[in-house]
């Protein structure tokens, strides 16, 4: 699913129609969003890193 909200004019209310059509009696929109809203969490986790203001030089390596 995320693969294809990456295209461009895909949203996930497009997602959530096609999803419908598969499953009819299946989740209203709210729910649908609600739900992916939380599998989004668990797959993609964001990582904060606390740290001092020009205490330490973080450097992408995947940039080079």
């Amino acid at each position: 699913m995320e693969r294809e909200l990456k295209k461009a004019g895909i949203t996930i209310h497009h997602m959530w129609e096609q999803y419908l059509v598969l499953h009819p009696d299946g989740f209203q929109s709210s729910q649908f969003r609600h739900h992916y809203k939380i599998w989004g969490k668990r797959v993609n986790p964001v990582m904060h890193m606390n740290n001092k203001s020009g205490d330490k030089m973080y450097v992408d390596a995947q940039c080079f």
